[in-house]
């Protein structure tokens, strides 16, 4: 009988991660734990889930139940024995097992950081994230289920794959395995005395001797992690460029990621289309899709223009800003913008957030411009999703953390992206147009070249009026594929890929 090829066969995650989203979700990592685990399940992979079960997290809502052999656990760190116990339950809306890990004092509520805060305000991260590095490594030795991936989510899980291979309670359990640590940013708060190792089973020789834990004077979980990982996964593509200008990082943490260059991949992001989805997003004028992509836009445009008092007409494209106005070099860029937003035949939508000084700035325009110009500076999704579905571009002219995610939002909503290329996101999702062969999805400029953000955005309006090249172009975008599921399919091939090597000794 062929022996299965690897890629053929079942793949078990063991996906460790302190926040989920919508149970304790504090930034994006929440978000990619959900969403990447309901993929990867959906794709007919097993995986699992440990996280902390905070105090926020209620039992009725999201209807966690007792695990009978895990109601009364002791957890052991170092020469300390914690009482813990383990909750079950579901991602929402899936199949995905979650193990919340509670240990009374200790998982009291995330904090915005990504650091966790315990009894009485108390701040006890390293002993937290360390316990849940531990408690799911031995909770996968007590249910007897050994994963073929261990799946590290952020920092705070950071320390397993140090763990695996360092420490002799786990000797022999995951030989088979291999360690994946992710990482988004480099500047994160991983960093604890090394005074306090004792706190979390490190005894001072290993501290003294062993080189992964150290960071400068510090312990650092992070450092361990990436010293130690079969392999590292960032969505980040500029993980490396921030690491090295990062005034917080360490020489070492740098020295750490250039050793491994080898090891390091990057995947791209996915977004929910149940959640971002014009052909049913309720929240928009018309809903429609690439099939209806003309009636549908230039219904959404019209509500859109009605609702911010623009002159309702289809001959003019409506250019959507997205910016927030708060550091030096998108208040340069403010400047050209005066100059040269007004010259463009265009209506022009700024939305975003800025500072209220320069909010009464772009009041001015308006007054100055009626009926062209208008200032939507509404926090809220309706009003995102509304303004993606009825511009026909958006200007991005500087890039924040959330760039990924705000091109997929407003290409899958129909609308062309014209993007400060000084980002590798940017420059991995937008291909500048070449009017010379139709190719690319939209327009890229240098913001720190004067006049070429003007020029990008001339060539988009030029394009604008050539209705058979713009329509070609408008499909291409709204059709990329940036769903999870797609997504998944590249972890699952990192998955298989980590599997197919030896293990990292480290």
């Amino acid at each position: 009988m062929e022996k299965k090829k690897i890629q053929d066969l079942n793949v078990k995650i063991l996906f460790l991660t302190s926040e989920i989203t919508p149970f304790s979700r504090t930034s994006e990592a929440g978000d990619l734990a959900r969403s990447l685990s309901k993929a990867v399940k959906g794709l007919g992979h097993e995986i699992r889930m440990v996280t902390p079960r905070y105090k926020s997290i209620r039992e009725r809502r999201y209807g966690l139940r007792d695990v009978a052999r895990l109601r009364s656990l002791q957890i052991a760190v170092g020469d300390k024995i914690f009482e813990c116990s383990v909750k079950s339950g579901f991602v929402v809306g899936s199949k995905v097992q979650v193990y919340f890990l509670d240990c009374p004092g200790l998982y009291e509520a995330p904090q915005p950081d990504g650091g966790c805060r315990g009894a009485h305000g108390k701040v006890d991260s390293h002993l937290a994230f360390a316990l849940l590095s531990h408690g799911a490594l031995q909770l996968t030795q007590m249910l007897n289920w050994m994963p073929d991936i261990i799946h590290c989510n952020g920092w705070q899980a950071a320390l397993a794959p140090y763990l695996v291979k360092r420490f002799d309670q786990y000797q022999g359990s995951f030989d088979h395995t291999r360690a994946i640590v992710q990482t988004q940013q480099c500047d994160s708060p991983d960093a604890f005395p090394v005074e306090r190792a004792s706190e979390i089973g490190f005894d001072q020789t290993v501290i003294e001797t062993d080189g992964p834990l150290i960071c400068g004077n510090n312990i650092s979980f992070l450092k361990a992690g990436l010293s130690m990982a079969d392999m590292i996964i960032s969505s980040n593509p500029q993980l490396v460029t921030q690491l090295e200008t990062a005034e917080t990082s360490d020489c070492s943490l740098i020295r750490v990621i250039n050793d491994r260059g080898d090891k390091i991949r990057s995947v791209k992001r996915g977004i929910e289309l149940a959640e971002w989805d014009p052909s049913s997003d309720r929240k928009i004028a018309c809903q429609f899709d690439s099939d209806n992509i003309h009636e549908g836009k230039s219904t959404n445009k019209t509500a859109l223009q009605a609702r911010l008092n623009l002159n309702v007409s289809d001959d003019l494209p409506v250019i959507a800003v997205l910016t927030r106005f708060v550091d030096d070099q998108e208040i340069e860029l403010l400047k050209e913008m005066e100059e040269c937003l007004f010259t463009l035949p265009a209506q022009v939508v700024i939305t975003g957030a800025c500072k209220p000084a320069l909010e009464k700035r772009l009041q001015s325009w308006v007054q100055k411009f009626p009926g062209r110009i208008a200032v939507d500076l509404t926090d809220g999704e309706a009003s995102e999703r509304q303004t993606a579905a009825g511009a026909d571009m958006f200007l991005l002219p500087s890039h924040g953390d959330n760039l990924k995610s705000y091109l997929a939002y407003i290409m899958k909503y129909g609308a062309v992206a014209v993007v400060n290329d000084d980002s590798l996101t940017a420059r991995d999702m937008v291909v500048d147009y070449r009017t010379s062969d139709r190719h690319g999805n939209g327009f890229l400029f240098t913001a720190s070249e004067r006049g070429d953000m003007l020029s990008a955005l001339k060539r988009a309006v030029d394009l604008y009026n050539d209705t058979t090249a713009w329509s070609g172009l408008r499909s291409r975008v709204m059709d990329h594929d940036f769903s999870w599921s797609g997504v998944a399919e590249e972890y699952i091939e990192l998955y298989n890929h980590a599997l197919s090597r030896p293990p990292y000794s480290g």
